[in-house]
């Protein structure tokens, strides 16, 4: 289950992602740096963060700390018995119409 999550008010929107690490244990500081990245070196000056959030991924709990809200639920279906991707360590493209895994 994805879910979009997202930081207000403001009317700069920026989406995170596509992102991925190789290790689990890097998955927060990995989207820490992304976000800091897009609200104060980017020039973007993004107010409105959409960061695409599966359930697992261990920067979810943080994010929702640090004020993010879950603006939308979606349900990624795979019928391959093996992971198609591993949901700690990979962020699909986010924005307010929803995710992009592809």
């Amino acid at each position: 289950m994805w879910q979009t999550v997202s930081a207000e008010p403001g009317a700069a929107p920026a989406g995170l992602g596509p992102l991925g690490v190789a290790a689990r244990a890097d998955g927060v500081p990995c989207v820490a740096a992304a976000l800091r990245w897009l609200t104060s070196e980017s020039g973007l000056g993004a107010t409105v963060l959409y960061v695409a959030v599966p359930a697992p991924h261990p920067a979810l709990a943080p994010l929702l700390q640090a004020g993010f809200r879950i603006r939308g639920v979606e349900t990624f279906c795979c019928s391959r018995a093996d992971l198609f991707f591993d949901p700690h360590t990979y962020l699909a493209q986010a924005g307010p119409e929803g995710t992009s895994i592809f």
